[in-house]
């Protein structure tokens, strides 16, 4: 009708409502009245909503609807693995690049090394979390570890240009620091060396991108 308008209502108590309907509110702030659903009980109540006040209970909680978090990659570039995550259940021939050459023996990587024809790419948040440690690492360079919900941590290492500092708060995708070289992984250039823990045990970035964070 041209003298009404739809207007959305947050019907909010401390009972826990679930609306079932949609409310019409009039431009002359006449109260409408909603059914709506217990969700305790079961039993139908009817609420009067007058000027967007909730009657009876004049306790009002905020409904807020909460994104799930899933695990992106550390990068917005088309970076390639130049190593990978060393993981039993992977084939022999994608065992064999995920071994690090160093000083005349190979070690099992813990990590995933990522290359972008040599330059220095911007390093972004896999997911939100605090900054629990930045330091220099004799082998891996400056390295970075956040720590997000679920027990997850991530550590970020061959870094330059560093932006956050401990105690930071970042959010997933915020920039962090560029990729740049470190000891270990020398003959490779400017690259990046991601590792992902949970509950302290290193597991395979790559088998585990977009997956829900609290379900890793």
């Amino acid at each position: 009708m041209e003298n009404e308008k739809l207007r959305e209502i947050k019907l909010t108590k401390a009972t826990k409502y679930t609306i079932l309907t949609t409310f019409l509110v009039g431009i002359l702030g006449a109260g409408v009245a909603g059914i709506v659903s217990n969700g305790t009980t079961g039993e139908n109540e009817q609420i009067v909503v007058s000027d967007g006040v909730v009657a009876p209970d004049d306790k009002e909680e905020e409904i807020v609807v909460v994104k799930e978090e899933k695990l992106g990659v550390p990068f917005k570039v088309n970076a390639q693995i130049k190593t990978y995550f060393y993981d039993l259940s992977d084939d022999a021939s994608v065992r064999e690049k995920a071994l690090v050459y160093y000083n005349g023996s190979y070690t099992p990587s813990t990590g995933v090394d990522y290359f972008y024809n040599n330059n220095n790419f911007e390093v972004v948040a896999a997911f939100s979390g605090e900054v629990v440690e930045k330091k220099v690492d004799p082998m891996y360079g400056v390295t970075l570890k956040i720590k997000g919900e679920n027990n997850i941590e991530a550590i970020y290492s061959s870094l330059g240009e560093v932006n956050v500092t401990v105690g930071d708060t970042v959010k997933q995708g915020d920039i962090l620091a560029k990729a740049s070289n470190n000891t270990i992984s020398s003959n490779m250039g400017n690259h990046l060396n991601f590792s992902l823990l949970k509950n302290g045990k290193f597991i395979n970035p790559v088998k585990n991108f977009s997956k829900n964070i609290k379900e890793i």
